[in-house]
């Protein structure tokens, strides 16, 4: 791997000193062998469609399972970018792939063109320091992928459905079809665990299983949906799959193969209970939201939206009695949203602007109408009320958050201070925090949690000398935590997107040492906790962990933000996380 300031020191040719972006080849590129092969191979791979807030880790992960990344350009302004590999090899590798297996795509909507660049090289050294960190940490991962490959190809993936609809099964084709165009898929088995449905799939190389695993991490298992059955990718332990019995849930597709001239989505098994009544559900269900489009919506008379919205109260607060746990609150919270948008909605057309925000919690994008003038997307930005102003303040929240993503900021409103800002690092991150925490106990109040009609959170200057109505500086109620040490979430793959699960009062307690009985554990908790521990069972997988069972939801909260990172031994600190599992 070549290091970063190796980069300055190339030879030019071929370029001027600073590649200037605007003399990028033409915005039409032609994909087939004739354009391919009128521009001549070259170690820099030009991109283009990239989405307009792209990021620099998200440009060199299509780069990954190729070879190492030497330099790279990215300007958002025009969605396009510029990478450049260490050796030829890794350039033709990459293009080769891209251009006959699978065409890249990030976020599972954003078709990327490929071609190779008119430059040779990319002489300029790059400076910024996000381009920098995500080479870095782009060619750790080749690294540590061709390592770990080396003695035997990792080709089976483990793959997590979040934020399925309780109770729907999924099948093994949705997984085939979404997984299909990445290269030839050997064998497929899907499972329900933990109330979550997973699935093992096999491709026939190595180097299909990685891009997949990149490529599909974070993005929808069907098409149509935006935030729900969000897909988490990551390499399984097994090297090959066992199917011994065929049916809705595996296949073997060496010994059955897939029949492409009959193979259709529509027309094959769909792999699901009930599978064709999914199928007419999904297809009604998308009808339907055809007919209520935003546009369509957006121009109705205020009064139909009105009633429109007052019927959907009644059925959501019917379904959540027959749904437990998160999803039925996720139901309820979107009735009480709409209880209180429909007297808003019945106002003037010229008010538009008055409703009120955030978005409707979990509920995806292109389902909620553009009730204002502006373009609406989903915050990464949290809105809290109801805080304990006595116990809360910023840390608590970064920890406590922290449990369903990377939190960037925090801020506590000063002129109301049971408020609060919680910015993550995606919109994500952001639904499944509010999806899980409203309505949870927290030091004895309610917290009431939504998405924030702000984009992100703005520090105040470190000179600030304004104080708060109650004496206390504006910096110490708000908190940068970017690149903090406690992110569960730093890496794309991190095990931790597969532990997500609601607030429960049995804890997960990792890292502990060898030594600690579960006596002296549940002395060091409620020591520092002032919560009576119910129970502790101790046992051992890669390391030693523990299960803590409190006597309600607000104990076992408030015992993980106050142990959470506790140091119970010099230089080992406890990890504590909501268990999956009664104790």
């Amino acid at each position: 791997m070549k290091r970063h300031d190796t980069m300055s020191q190339r030879v030019l040719t071929e370029v001027p000193t600073v590649v200037d972006v605007s003399r990028f080849e033409s915005k039409k590129a032609r994909l087939d062998s004739t354009s391919s092969n009128a521009m001549p191979e070259s170690r820099v791979l030009h991109l283009r469609g990239l989405p307009p807030d792209v990021s620099e880790s998200e440009v060199a992960m299509l780069a990954i399972p190729f070879g190492s990344i030497a330099n790279m350009i990215l300007t958002r302004k025009s969605c396009q970018a510029l990478v450049e590999m260490d050796t030829l090899e890794s350039a033709e590798s990459m293009f080769g792939y891209y251009m006959t297996v699978c065409t890249p795509n990030l976020r599972g909507k954003y078709p990327i063109e490929m071609q190779f660049s008119k430059y040779s090289s990319l002489t300029n050294a790059t400076t910024n320091n996000a381009t920098l960190s995500a080479i870095e940490e782009a060619n750790k991962q080749f690294v540590t992928f061709r390592c770990e490959n080396e003695d035997s190809p990792k080709t089976v993936l483990h793959i997590h459905v979040e934020k399925s609809y309780n109770p729907m099964e999924i099948g093994y084709l949705p997984f085939f079809m979404a997984f299909k165009p990445f290269g030839r898929i050997l064998r497929v088995v899907s499972f329900k665990k933990n109330d979550s449905r997973h699935a093992f799939l096999e491709f026939s190389n190595s180097l299909s299983a990685h891009v997949a695993k990149l490529l599909m991490n974070g993005v929808p298992l069907f098409p149509m949906e935006c935030n729900f059955h969000i897909l988490r990718t990551e390499f399984s332990r097994q090297s090959t799959l066992e199917i011994h019995r065929e049916d809705n849930s595996s296949r073997d597709f060496v010994q059955n193969p897939w029949d492409e001239s009959n193979g259709s989505y529509n027309n094959q098994l769909l792999g699901v209970n009930g599978a064709n009544h999914l199928q007419t559900s999904h297809q009604s269900i998308k009808s339907d939201l055809d007919d209520l489009s935003e546009e369509k919506l957006s121009t109705m008379d205020p009064t139909f939206l009105s009633v429109l919205a007052n019927r959907l109260i009644k059925p959501l607060l019917k379904a959540a009695t027959t749904i437990s746990g998160t999803q039925g609150d996720v139901l309820r919270t979107q009735a009480a949203t709409l209880s209180g948008l429909t007297t808003l909605i019945s106002e003037s057309k010229n008010h538009h602007d008055t409703l009120p925000w955030p978005l409707i919690p979990s509920l995806p994008v292109q389902e909620i109408p553009h009730f204002t003038n502006h373009s609406m997307s989903i915050s990464p930005v949290a809105f809290v009320s109801n805080l304990n102003t006595e116990k809360v303040n910023p840390d608590t929240l970064f920890i406590l958050f922290g449990v369903y993503g990377d939190v960037l900021r925090v801020k506590i409103l000063h002129n109301k201070r049971s408020t609060a800002l919680v910015q993550f690092t995606d919109s994500t991150q952001a639904l499944r925090a509010v999806n899980f925490l409203n309505g949870v106990s927290l030091y004895g109040k309610i917290i009431r949690c939504v998405l924030s009609k702000n984009s992100f959170i703005n520090m105040p200057p470190t000179n600030l000398q304004n104080l708060t109505p109650d004496g206390e500086n504006e910096i110490k109620t708000t908190c940068d935590y970017t690149g903090h040490k406690l992110h569960r979430f730093r890496r794309a793959n991190s095990r931790n997107h597969f532990n997500i699960c609601a607030p429960s009062k049995v804890l997960h307690i990792t890292n502990l040492p060898e030594s600690i009985s579960d006596d002296t554990l549940k002395s060091v908790f409620e020591n520092h906790t002032d919560c009576q521990v119910c129970g502790v069972k101790s046992f051992k997988a890669e390391k030693k962990m523990a299960l803590m069972e409190f006597a309600n939801l607000d104990d076992a909260i408030s015992a993980l933000i106050a142990m959470h990172n506790y140091p119970i031994e010099e230089n080992m600190h406890i990890r504590v996380s909501f268990s999956k599992s009664p104790l």
